[in-house]
């Protein structure tokens, strides 16, 4: 079976009949409801190396990261979830998911790390490049130990704020063609309680060595955490990445004798080094636990002899603000063998997204609602052109409005079209009169159109005649 996005999920099952003909289902409770807005309806627990993809992730319950797996999330993650729990040897990571490090996106996650490398990027080179900026400054590289930038001394540059840091690490410099770190992408994490025993991260890619040439590291990317209790013995890193180096053979002579030359030499090497990423940001928002500051990294990366940028900013505060959880979305559909069969409909202020059944007539128009354990909730009665003539709630003997219900529960009616409760127009896919004995196959258009007076005439659909006339 599928959802209405064309995702597998879980099997149906024969269920106890309640009241009518209907069976008990067991869908997948992770969806996305429009792009980049994910939502799980119970508890998340992660065991194994799992990726999600840049955007807002709802769990509306607990997530809990364990058996040493890594949750990682692509470019910028938000996450909502009443607890988060991240396990010791797990983590929660965006390394590497930020700016990328190659001007011509070569290499480049899609929709997940931008290119090119950001405000901050590392300065390009023919051989030796720069390290990115984003809360502390990029390394310049070097030979031996003289820095290779000149003035002013470092490579990118810093920007993002540092009390609420949802900017992307830039990448380092590319050496020639060869790509630069990609820069730490940014999480944003949002519970009543947060539990860190593990890992949470936002680092920058190390820089790169291929022959003499060495490209500059990543800046460290964006962390920041909003809950009233923050506890647990493990990390929040946001380093950038390490220099990349490059050692150069030559030959000194240590004894030289007058009139004869050198009698002995010795090899030695000359380091040339790329610039390091410099450090991300992370503030940290709670009032109650035992999270110490200690336990944050936002240091530059490994700069060798000379290619080091800056730490980046960590900011605490006890003063909680915390962003509105957001409202369910529009009503999720699940298909089986091409029928819509039920629906997760939208209830925010109950803070749930409860599954109804949606039981159909021959022509696939909603006559039926039932809840998820089968029990009817409401039936709706048609006129032969699609129009609501009554809608009733189950073992009620009254039949209301046809505005009302149901819906309430769903918009997809007659021959399971969308309505349009504004026009009280239905949106479909079908073919229309166009005038003369010609028909015309449309992409989308409302079933009932208005004539030149603005009066809203019904046409005949499918079976009647095969196709829309007006009448």
């Amino acid at each position: 079976m599928y959802d209405g996005d064309g995702r597998r999920v879980k099997k149906i099952e024969a269920g106890p009949l309640t009241g009518t003909v209907t069976t008990t289902l067991y869908i997948g409770d992770y969806y996305e409801t429009i792009p980049g807005f994910f939502e799980r309806v119970t508890d998340t627990v992660i065991v194994t190396n799992t990726t999600w993809a840049s955007g807002t992730h709802v769990i509306r319950g607990t997530l809990l990261v364990t058996n040493a797996a890594t949750l990682r999330v692509q470019g910028a993650g938000v996450i909502f979830a009443r607890q988060i729990i991240v396990g010791p040897g797990a983590a929660i990571a965006a390394d590497g998911t930020g700016y990328c490090g190659d001007n011509f996106g070569i290499g480049c996650v899609v929709g997940a790390s931008p290119y090119p490398g950001g405000p901050g990027q590392g300065y390009d080179d023919d051989e030796w490049a720069g390290g990115g900026g984003h809360g502390g400054v990029g390394g310049c590289s070097y030979e031996s130990r003289t820095k290779l930038c000149g003035p002013p001394g470092y490579s990118g540059a810093t920007y993002g704020d540092a009390q609420s840091p949802v900017t992307l690490g830039s990448s380092g410099g590319m050496a020639g063609l060869l790509k630069g770190g990609n820069g730490g992408g940014s999480l944003h994490l949002i519970a009543d309680t947060i539990q860190v025993d593990g890992r949470i991260s936002a680092n920058g890619e190390n820089g790169r060595h291929m022959g003499s040439l060495v490209s500059g590291g990543g800046a460290g990317g964006s962390v920041w955490v909003t809950t009233p209790v923050l506890t647990g013995t493990g990390t929040i890193v946001v380093r950038g990445g390490d220099t990349a180096v490059h050692l150069t053979p030559y030959l000194k002579c240590i004894y030289w004798w007058p009139g004869i030359g050198c009698l002995k030499w010795v090899l030695l090497y000359r380091i040339n080094g790329s610039g390091a990423g410099g450090g991300g940001r992370v503030a940290l928002y709670y009032a109650q636990g035992a999270f110490a500051a200690s336990q944050v990294n936002v240091a530059s990366g490994w700069g060798g002899l000379a290619g080091a940028g800056t730490p980046g900013t960590v900011y605490l505060s006890s003063t909680i603000v915390t962003p509105a959880w957001p409202a369910y979305h529009p009503t999720k559909h699940y298909y089986a063998d091409g029928r819509r069969i039920a629906m997760r409909a939208a209830d925010p202020a109950a803070d749930t997204a409860p599954l109804y059944y949606l039981l159909s007539d021959a022509a696939g128009s909603t006559v039926v609602i039932a809840d998820a354990q089968g029990n009817p909730v409401a039936r709706s009665r048609y006129d032969p052109f699609g129009g609501v003539v009554a809608t009733q709630v189950w073992y009620s003997d009254t039949w209301s409005d046809p505005t009302t219900l149901p819906l309430t529960y769903t918009d997809r009616l007659y021959r399971g079209n969308p309505l349009e409760r504004a026009l009280n127009l239905y949106y479909t896919l079908d073919w229309r009169y166009m005038g003369g004995s010609e028909f015309c196959r449309v992409a989308k258009g409302y079933l009932a159109l208005r004539n030149r007076r603005g009066k809203v005439y019904p046409q005949w659909r499918e079976p009647y005649d095969g196709g829309d006339q007006n009448q």
